[in-house]
């Protein structure tokens, strides 16, 4: 393999590595939070109602998050072939890291929409 395609290899590895870090870091950290304020603890202090609305809201979003986390392993999995070609074309590297940022990104949003939701909720109680 040579040191270009190497290098391109590494910084498209690393780049995917710190998404998902972030993204696994937010999430856990909101999941655990030590203030009460974790989705059960929040969730079995609604009325049961609301609190029916809400899975209602969070499982209408699964599809939408389920279809981003499949956009964003094709996006990986297309800048990966691209990758282990043995003659890269630039063009279409850039092209595929480019897609890959826009499905994580995609995704990120998805994740937000449904804990700003749930909060935004939540809160109105």
């Amino acid at each position: 393999m040579n040191k270009s395609k190497l290098l391109l290899a590494g910084i498209a590895a690393l780049s995917i590595l710190l998404n998902a870090i972030f993204a696994g870091v937010a999430v856990r950290v909101w999941l655990r939070s030590s203030d009460g304020s974790t989705p059960t603890a929040v969730l079995s202090t609604l009325p049961d109602e609301l609190r029916d609305e809400l899975r209602s809201a969070v499982s209408q979003a699964d599809s939408r998050i389920a279809a981003a986390q499949v956009a964003l392993q094709q996006s990986r999995s297309n800048l990966q072939s691209l990758l282990s070609a043995d003659q890269p074309d630039l063009q279409a590297l850039q092209s595929a890291m480019s897609d890959v940022r826009d499905k994580t990104v995609r995704l990120q949003t998805e994740l937000h929409a449904v804990i700003f939701k749930y909060y935004a909720t939540t809160w109105q109680q």
